[in-house]
């Protein structure tokens, strides 16, 4: 049994001491044949632990290989939610561009109008107060060419506001207000006095000014806030489109600027009020990635929770 276990070099080295000493030959056969066996068992257990070893090999990379293709999955369908996304925002881009590119020229005449408007009115004003002569009363609606029915078929006048009206009282009042408070020269002065035309209703007036800061001085550090009540303007008289565009005029040119986060903020809403539902959940879902600290984000988590 040894002679067929034992390697043939060990064979080798035992046959001269076998053959010399027949006692101690039988005592070192007797212990190479347990070294051997012992040997030849622990080839066997590690054997049987490299099979086991292997197995749980194969079954570790079997998972490692799922959980790759299911993280892999994960990837491509949130890349393609980014994809949308980002075709979506660059549609919503192209439109705003295209509305800013119509609506310029309008905007352009229309502040000439009121700058020459204004202007005339307080030539007027001047003209009258030097001779003394008073003004005349306001056009009726029938030399006005008002004239509205109701169901019943009688008249119906709109009201005029007190001192806010289009006849020559309204004008005259506006333009004596604007004389004792000369125009400031400072960007943070016209500031204030164009929030205080917004306060009043007075949007296209605040939005002249607004443009006369822009063009006037570029470079001042107010421009972003500037650039933000003109877009506020458009925003309060419901010209959604142009708001939007205005707003992300802010975001483009100070995305750093305190004024960046509530732009986003009020473009979501300008969607919202247009009927875009989900259009505004875009943008306030872009205003918490993007400024997640700012106050702004907070107000968009709050609207988004309402919806």
């Amino acid at each position: 049994m040894w002679a067929t276990r034992a390697p043939l070099w060990a064979f080798l080295l035992l046959t001269p001491a076998l053959a010399g000493c027949p006692m101690s030959n039988k005592a070192a056969t007797g212990a190479y044949v347990r070294q051997v066996t012992t040997a030849t068992v622990r080839v066997a257990q590690l054997e049987a632990a490299l099979v086991d070893a292997e197995a749980r090999i194969a079954q570790l990379e079997e998972a490692l290989r799922a959980q790759v293709e299911e993280e892999y999955t994960k990837l491509e369908t949130l890349e393609e939610v980014n994809s949308e996304v980002g075709r979506i925002r660059g549609e919503i881009e192209v439109l705003q561009f295209e509305l800013a590119d119509t609506s310029s020229s309008i905007d352009e005449l229309t502040i000439d109008q009121e700058r020459r408007m204004l202007h005339g009115e307080h030539r007027l004003a001047q003209l009258e107060g030097f001779l003394g002569v008073q003004p005349p009363p306001p056009p009726t609606d029938e030399e006005m060419g008002i004239v509205s029915m109701d169901d019943d078929g009688a008249v119906e006048v709109p009201e005029m506001e007190e001192g806010g009206g289009p006849g020559p009282e309204g004008a005259l009042e506006t333009e004596s207000a604007e004389e004792e408070i000369p125009t400031p020269d400072d960007v943070q002065g016209i500031l204030e006095m164009s929030v205080a035309h917004m306060d009043a209703g007075r949007h296209q007036v605040a939005r002249a000014l607004l443009e006369k800061a822009v063009a006037e001085h570029p470079g001042a550090p107010e421009m972003d806030e500037v650039r933000y009540r003109i877009a506020e303007t458009f925003f309060n008289e419901g010209n959604w489109s142009r708001a939007i565009s205005e707003y992300n005029k802010v975001i483009e040119g100070w995305s750093l600027s305190v004024w960046a986060p509530w732009a986003m903020l009020s473009q979501g809403d300008a969607f919202a009020a247009w009927g875009q539902p989900d259009n505004a959940k875009l943008f306030y879902e872009e205003v918490i990635r993007v400024y997640p600290q700012s106050d702004a984000a907070r107000d968009a988590k709050k609207l988004l929770a309402q919806q």
